[in-house]
């Protein structure tokens, strides 16, 4: 049993809710832009839509309880900024390590999330505005108060916090699997995962994870212009 000084007032079901959410905006989105979006279409409606109902979510749930919003650790400290140069040697190394497994067993068949083959088509610098703000800072935003704010705090009510930090990285990685393509980044999400729980179960705020997941995304983001650019 949770002891009264540790409980958080956030359950699982919570996460189980704002993913829902998320769910159901995206399908809002879909329909109202169509199954053939263009790139500005699904980044800058359908992401966003899906995003802002996870968070939505979380706030809803989060507003009748001033414990609940203390416990998001929402709170933020210049030093916190140094995760963008976590996240994003994180995404490198991870690329690097992953290289000569991809060109051994899948040479020109690589397997790539829908959402990244839809960003690999932004051609128009709007376009990758677009994209940019949606996938490197609106997507991180609103996974890391779920996935961190929220799961983490309700697993470590519940469990040890390493037991907590596995569980909640390996549930944020599989939430990745809603995209069929993205079973090879399954290793990179759940490293990613246990990072930035760890800095959360360190720190007691989300926002060192906030931006390391920013920093993660946007060398991916980069990464991908740079490719179709050439």
């Amino acid at each position: 049993m949770t002891p009264p000084d540790r409980a958080s007032g956030w359950r699982i079901a919570d996460t189980a809710w704002a993913v829902l959410a998320g769910l159901g905006g995206a399908i809002v989105a879909t329909l109202l832009v169509g199954l053939d979006a263009s790139v500005a279409a699904l980044f800058g409606i359908v992401v966003p839509f899906q995003a802002l109902a996870m968070i939505g979510t979380v706030w809803l749930r989060a507003r009748s309880s001033e414990r609940r919003v203390r416990e998001l650790g929402l709170a933020a400290v210049p030093a916190d900024g140094w995760g963008l140069a976590v996240g994003a040697g994180l995404q490198i190394a991870v690329a690097l390590a992953m290289y000569p497994i991809v060109t051994r067993f899948f040479e020109d068949e690589v397997p790539v999330q829908d959402v990244v083959e839809s960003a690999g088509q932004a051609l128009t610098s709007t376009d990758r505005l677009v994209v940019a703000l949606a996938a490197g800072l609106l997507v991180p935003l609103a996974e890391e108060l779920v996935f961190r704010g929220v799961l983490l705090r309700a697993l470590r009510d519940r469990f040890s916090d390493r037991w907590a930090i596995v569980v909640s990285a390996l549930v944020f990685s599989a939430f990745h699997l809603l995209d069929p393509g993205a079973y090879l980044a399954l290793p990179a999400l759940f490293l990613l995962g246990l990072v930035m729980a760890a800095q959360v179960v360190r720190t007691g705020r989300i926002a060192r994870a906030v931006f390391t997941h920013v920093g993660f995304n946007l060398i991916s983001v980069i990464a991908l212009f740079v490719v179709t650019i050439e």
